[in-house]
């Protein structure tokens, strides 16, 4: 488990902080959301700016753990959200070494 949010979004379980980068006009805000709560924790919420054309980007560095093993990689969108937002959603994962592997999960 990367983080369950019990504390906020801050520091995760590898001691390191969520970030956020942005091209030109892009804005994001991230904050705790206990109404996500599924099981244990609360949720990291985002509220976005997004122009047409510009990138926004969260990400978090795992201070070298090794998730190479790893069975899965859980989030949930909300289907309002999904559905009321016309752009591409990716997850990616990036290695130390740069090896990357992206997915796009919506397309427009």
């Amino acid at each position: 488990m990367i983080d369950d949010f019990n504390a906020g979004v801050g520091k995760n379980k590898f001691g390191s902080e969520w970030k956020t980068s942005e091209t030109s006009g892009a804005k994001l805000k991230l904050f705790h959301d206990r109404e996500d709560a599924v099981r244990h924790g609360g949720s990291m919420g985002i509220e976005y700016t997004l122009p047409a054309r510009q990138i926004a980007r969260v990400f978090v560095p795992l201070n070298g753990v090794d998730v190479s093993q790893a069975g899965f990689l859980v989030f949930l969108v909300r289907r309002s959200v999904l559905e009321s937002f016309d752009g591409k959603i990716a997850v990616g994962l990036r290695d130390m070494s740069g090896k990357d592997m992206t997915v796009e999960i919506r397309t427009s």
